[in-house]
């Protein structure tokens, strides 16, 4: 059976890679747990995400190294995901709203303590995170009736916000952070039939540059522990995706990046460093068999 909401889904692009047809598993089976967006607190210790389990809308769950688990949001009547852990790991970022068309960002301790609003417009806030220095706030919002999506700087106070892919058309999404805070990557669609395409530019929106040529479809960019190559994910047509590495210089037109992963008959989505820098994490699975989080060597 799919999930109701499907459509609602669809509306926010691809701000939130994974947020597609989600099929429930039926009665006689127990619903597979789908696991998403992992953040880690600087010590490797403890990591936010959000799940959907038991049939119930997502929430924001806290993992701890020992495998205990604690819902953080717990309501049953919103949907809380994308969390991100401030770099000191005192506070989560995230989106939440009643439906997938009207997402907002808030703000909490890591406790769970003194959550509240962080910023609200008309538009659907998702996939916000910190700089690395701490003192930028990056996120996508996307417009419902212009079907467009860009990318947008505040500071952690959820003012002073600006656009900064305000000249790129289409849909801009996500956005990832250099270890020196001064650059950005993101993914850009021109139109919804379009495959994306990755991008970086300064944390300001100036030097815009295209990283990739083909007609594969990529997203969720990340930089590499010693920053000189990009790891993100790619998918033909509507097949699995794969996790493949270009040098920070992108590819010309014609140039295939290495592929690091040969996972048959999977999706993955968000993808991470740790805090280790030896490691990418990310969702890894099916609709069907649910999504759980996955670890590999990162490259250097």
């Amino acid at each position: 059976m799919l999930f109701s909401y499907v459509q609602r889904i669809k509306t926010i692009g691809v701000a939130a890679t994974v947020m597609l047809a989600i099929p429930f598993a039926s009665a006689e089976e127990p619903p597979a747990n789908k696991d998403f967006g992992f953040s880690f607190t600087p010590d490797g210790k403890t990591a936010a995400f959000y799940t959907y389990r038991n049939n119930k809308l997502p929430d924001i769950l806290l993992r701890h190294q020992n495998g205990a688990e604690v819902n953080l949001t717990n309501r049953l009547d919103t949907w809380d995901i994308e969390p991100n852990f401030s770099p000191d790991g005192s506070k989560i970022i995230y989106s939440s709203g009643v439906d997938m068309a009207s997402l907002s960002l808030r703000i909490m301790n890591a406790d769970g303590s003194d959550d509240r609003v962080f910023y609200d417009s008309d538009d659907n806030e998702v996939a916000a995170n910190w700089s690395p220095d701490g003192t930028m706030v990056m996120f996508s919002a996307f417009n419902n009736d212009e079907r467009t999506n860009k990318i947008y700087l505040a500071d952690t106070h959820g003012n002073n916000v600006r656009v900064l892919t305000e000249n790129l058309p289409g849909q801009s999404s996500n956005a990832s952070w250099s270890a020196d805070s001064k650059h950005i990557l993101f993914a850009n669609r021109p139109d919804e039939k379009a495959p994306r395409d990755i991008y970086q530019m300064d944390y300001d929106g100036n030097n815009l540059k295209r990283l990739t040529h083909d007609s594969m479809s990529q997203s969720a960019p990340i930089y590499s522990p010693d920053g000189h190559h990009i790891i993100y994910t790619g998918q033909i047509d509507d097949g699995y995706s794969q996790i493949y590495m270009m040098p920070v210089g992108g590819l010309k037109e014609g140039q295939k990046p290495l592929q690091l992963t040969q996972t048959s008959a999977a999706y993955h989505y968000f993808l991470s460093l740790k805090p280790d820098n030896n490691h990418i994490a990310f969702s890894q699975g099916d609709w069907e068999k649910g999504f759980s989080l996955v670890t590999i060597p990162a490259p250097h």
